[in-house]
């Protein structure tokens, strides 16, 4: 019986994602990570989905604060096929990721 209470452990440990085991500031560098990846692809679709249904953007091509999905959606609705691409810095190291 011990040996299968460890079996059972050992797969808990492999089933469980990675981000159940990371903290707060990993989980933003995530999602931080995922948009920028989103954003690289000129994935209009897959940068709007990463904001809440509340989300907002005070983007830099804008002077309007975009709210909510729909606002979103049309403030990103020119990045497919524009090329645009971004760089985000790491801020506790002052360095590009």
């Amino acid at each position: 019986m011990p040996r299968l209470v460890q079996y059972f452990f050992v797969a808990l440990l492999v089933l469980l994602p990675a981000q159940a085991l990371a903290g707060p500031a990993e989980e933003a560098s995530a999602v931080i990570d995922r948009w920028a990846a989103a954003y690289n692809a000129n994935d209009a679709d897959a940068v709007v989905k990463l904001y809440g249904a509340d989300g907002l953007v005070h983007g830099t091509s804008s002077p309007t604060l975009n709210v909510g999905t729909s606002a979103i959606s049309e403030y990103f609705k020119v990045l497919p096929e524009s090329g645009n691409k971004v760089t985000i810095g790491d801020p506790t190291h002052g360095r590009t990721r």
